[in-house]
């Protein structure tokens, strides 16, 4: 595999997004020293592109009817550094919060960018256009970190986080206060 080290230094863009999309969609083995990821058909490509750092190639599947892609890593020294930043086996059950002290502060909308891509969407209401939200699911200490980032540099209202059995869910709501996060997660 090329690139075991890619994460070891979280020094780029590519690498603080790359982080959190594996925090938000990505998953380790308990026993093989494996990362799992394991996507819909439609996005194919931007796995593609993850793999294409270490040199190996996504699978197609077909699981119970739904296509899919599948990208498996089985590397010891990437598997020990991602458990060393935060990311777990089982992370449904284990708070991973601690993993944004990985990210220098100038690359944490790059990481949030990855965890929203991978856990989070924007909806809108059928009836009002202006009636719309932007919502992130995963633990609850990883989003109360990513709201104050969110909070502070895109200047947006302070929402509350809904806690969930195994998860919980950060949600702004209107316009104004979606156009400000994208503008600063997606400007430059």
């Amino acid at each position: 595999m090329n690139n075991e080290d890619f994460f070891d230094n979280i020094d780029t863009e590519e690498k603080a997004y790359w982080f959190g999309f594996i925090i938000a969609d990505g998953g380790l083995s308990k026993d093989s020293y494996q990362l799992f990821i394991n996507l819909g058909l439609k996005d194919s490509l931007h796995l593609i592109k993850f793999a294409n750092i270490f040199g190996a190639n996504i699978k197609f599947t077909n699981y119970n009817d739904k296509k899919g892609v599948s990208l498996k890593l089985t590397n010891k020294h990437l598997y020990s550094y991602l458990i060393q930043s935060g990311v777990y086996p089982n992370k449904t059950k284990i708070e991973n919060g601690y993993c944004v002290k990985s990210i220098h502060r100038c690359l944490l909308k790059h990481f949030i960018r990855g965890v929203f891509d991978g856990d989070g969407c924007i909806t809108q209401s059928k009836t009002s256009k202006s009636n719309c939200n932007l919502s992130i699911v995963g633990h609850y200490r990883l989003l109360e970190k990513i709201k104050n980032i969110i909070v502070e540099n895109a200047k947006t209202n302070n929402p509350n986080i809904h806690k969930l059995k195994n998860y919980a869910i950060l949600r702004w709501s209107g316009v104004e206060q979606i156009h400000s996060i994208g503008k600063w997660l997606y400007e430059d």
